[in-house]
């Protein structure tokens, strides 16, 4: 079911969430897919990938007083035992320093899935890449009409 809440914060996006949600879409070519706005329990995440349990955040001065602080360690230690890793960044770093910002979250995104590189995978559903076993003679699919000699 649609959550009306992430609706309204998707429609609503500021800025530097514009700006990181463009840095972010530019994975899903080496298979990660992010998602905005996504509800996990009680929470939302500002985005998140599932293949990796990746989730990134970023904090506005809202997120700076002591209340906020702690709100923010209670929702990251459930996002934790969720089995996911919270990246977190200041608004203004996905403005003034874009390049580093992208290059931790690929970095973590290797360590965590490093198999979900390869162009084309899917981010929900991709396996670690295996080579298929050879074919022999025992293995190997006859023709239909010799499956079952006795129809």
């Amino acid at each position: 079911m649609p959550d009306p809440f992430a609706r309204h914060l998707r429609a609503n996006q500021t800025e530097a969430e514009k700006r990181l949600w463009t840095l972010l879409r530019d994975f899903k070519h080496r298979g990660f897919r992010f998602r905005r706005q996504l509800r996990l329990g009680p929470y939302v995440a500002d985005f998140a990938t599932l293949g990796a349990k990746l989730i990134v955040e970023l904090d506005g001065s809202q997120h700076d007083g002591t209340g906020a602080r702690a709100h923010d360690s209670a929702r990251t230690a459930f996002l934790n035992g969720q089995g996911f890793e919270v990246l977190r960044f200041w608004n203004d770093q996905v403005f003034t320093d874009t390049e580093e910002v992208a290059r931790i979250v690929e970095q973590r995104l290797k360590e965590r899935a490093p198999f979900r590189h390869a162009i084309g995978a899917d981010t929900d559903t991709a396996e670690p890449l295996s080579p298929k076993p050879p074919r022999s003679r025992t293995n190997r699919k006859l023709p239909s009409r010799q499956r079952n000699p006795h129809p």
